[in-house]
């Protein structure tokens, strides 16, 4: 019994450096083809060239190996998103200086900073939008587009925030704008105190 637990153990730690190995192949691959990416890309376009080099780093061997190994479809965007974390898992030890220089092309042009006030004005036309006056007397617009990290109950209690001191902190970004056809910058709500 021993012998055939030892057997079963010593299988499953050598399978499990072998389905490593593939990974570590294919990461390795996708680091190659990340580093040849140009720096002057937009964020959105830097993504999909990252998972364009992740899809074209497998061979067919490596590609069947992940569908049997992880039950994973290279049809299915739920789990191409599983792949993209497994590799970039590996990227980190493989490659991190090309994943330091993706992360500044996907963070360019985005500026965070804070700003303290008092809400003047709430909008909920069809994202939430705030108008912050500041101690100094400017008033600032803020967008609530995504889940915040908050203290606050901010789905069921925004509205009472109207009047009063407020810290925010807050992303520019590029966001369309239908209104005037064209891209706007706006600070999007990342935190409130």
């Amino acid at each position: 019994m021993k012998k055939l637990l030892s057997f079963l153990f010593l299988t499953a730690c050598t399978f499990s450096s072998h389905a490593q190995d593939y990974v570590d192949s294919v990461a390795k691959k996708t680091c190659e083809c990340v580093e040849k990416i140009p720096q002057d890309l937009q964020k959105d376009g830097a993504y999909a060239q990252v998972g364009v080099c992740m899809f074209q780093s497998f061979n067919k061997q490596e590609k069947e190996f992940f569908q049997k190994e992880f039950n994973l479809s290279f049809t299915n965007g739920k789990d191409g998103e599983k792949i993209g974390g497994i590799l970039g898992a590996s990227m980190m030890t493989q490659c991190p200086n090309v994943i330091m220089k993706m992360s500044a092309v996907v963070n360019k042009g985005v500026v965070s900073g804070s700003a303290s006030g008092v809400i003047s004005k709430i909008d909920s036309d069809f994202f939430v939008m705030f108008s912050l006056r500041e101690r100094n007397g400017v008033t600032s617009k803020f967008i609530w587009l995504n889940q915040i990290p908050s203290k606050i109950d901010l789905p069921n209690t925004y509205q009472s925030l109207l009047g009063k001191n407020v810290e925010f902190k807050y992303e520019s970004r590029d966001i369309f704008d239908p209104k005037i056809g064209e891209y706007r910058q706006f600070k999007v709500l990342t935190d409130i105190k």
